[in-house]
């Protein structure tokens, strides 16, 4: 899950960051919501795991 939380971290801050094509900003933004999902999907995964465990 660090991958995930470094690629998360270096998207924020080229969002931050301001310079970048309206496209940048809208496929950042996609990639942002994609591994915001994977990391929740993940998470969710780990307590179901922890309980039965």
């Amino acid at each position: 899950m660090n991958m995930l939380e470094t690629k998360k971290q270096d998207i924020i801050a080229k969002l931050n960051g301001g310079s970048g094509s309206p496209q940048d900003f809208i496929a950042w933004g996609a990639r942002l919501s994609a591994l915001n999902q994977e990391l929740e999907e993940k998470g969710l995964r780990g307590l179901e795991l922890a309980e039965l465990g």
